[in-house]
């Protein structure tokens, strides 16, 4: 009876053993199993939260202004405002604009004209500011998005016309004409000093046309093969007034007979008909500096 009952005693531990290690089997395939799904969905977690928002203050560098109808924006904590930390993020990179920066002279001088700088339409500016007869000469360009000021080519010693600006210059008065105006051909009794815009150097046979009855009246013309007019601008017996200038677009587009003609940027040192005048050197660096591209213009006040 005692054999029978080890007997059975070592059946029921080998039966503990076999389902011991049946457990033992399993736990370890669940083990397993949770520790591959651990690893699939934490590095997809992980992947999102790296294709989530843009973060502005940690990818733009520069100063920005935020859309006012922001597409799929939310709220997060980056960007100070004063004292208070607040945050904008983007799912739309499209929502945020970069603004032009504007040096407050440029402000200042477009507003003085009773302008805005949306006007002006061109990335490359002369600003004359008069004072009566003598003037003041500002140049602007814009470069990378952004208008800068080019301080070292001011020029405090310029003049206009005798008897100041006005919009009402004709062909009869020695106004220098007021407004926003193109810049147009340059040209000179000198040769080209090494300039990247149009140029013609004045030859013997060059005019100016200023009478109000001419088809040409206003216009450069070559030669007298044509001629109509019974008054010109002899662009050769103009010196040193012309051994350099640039047309000052006024009147062009259309020609009116009598509003005016030949008025130019050139080489001077007193009051003028109506011209803008200033050193010779002056000119030559404003010529080198302009670039057609750039559509220069000229705001004269």
């Amino acid at each position: 009876m005692k054999k029978e009952s080890n007997n059975k005693h070592m059946k029921s531990d080998d039966s503990l053993k076999k389902f011991l290690r049946i457990i033992l089997s399993i736990s370890l395939v669940l083990g397993i199993v949770a520790l591959i799904m651990l690893l699939i969905f934490g590095w997809n977690t992980e992947k999102d939260e790296n294709q989530n928002p843009i973060d502005i203050k940690s990818t733009v560098d520069e100063p920005i202004i935020l859309s006012t109808n922001l597409v799929n924006a939310n709220e997060s904590t980056d960007i100070t405002d004063g004292s208070v930390s607040k945050s904008v993020t983007l799912t739309d990179p499209s929502a945020y604009v970069r603004e032009p920066q504007i040096p407050q002279e440029l402000v200042d001088a477009v507003e003085s004209s009773g302008l805005s700088v949306n006007d002006l339409l061109c990335e490359q500016l002369v600003f004359v500011k008069s004072y009566n007869s003598t003037a003041k000469i500002q140049f602007f360009e814009m470069e990378d998005n952004a208008w800068q000021y080019l301080e070292e080519m001011d020029v405090n010693n310029a003049f206009v016309g005798s008897q100041g600006v006005s919009s009402e210059a004709n062909e009869y008065s020695e106004y220098t004409p007021l407004g926003l105006f193109p810049l147009g051909t340059s040209f000179g009794i000198k040769e080209n000093p090494g300039i990247d815009y149009p140029y013609f150097q004045i030859t013997q046979d060059s005019y100016w046309v200023d009478d109000p009855e001419s088809i040409y009246y206003n216009q450069h013309v070559e030669g007298t093969d044509n001629a109509d007019w019974s008054s010109a601008e002899h662009l050769l017996d103009y010196q040193p007034s012309y051994n350099y200038a640039v047309e000052i677009a006024y009147n062009t587009n259309p020609i009116v007979s009598g509003k005016g003609s030949a008025f130019f940027v050139h080489v001077g040192s007193v009051p003028t008909a109506g011209c803008v005048a200033m050193q010779e050197q002056s000119v030559i660096n404003m010529l080198q500096w302009l670039r057609k591209d750039k559509n220069p213009k000229i705001l004269i006040i």
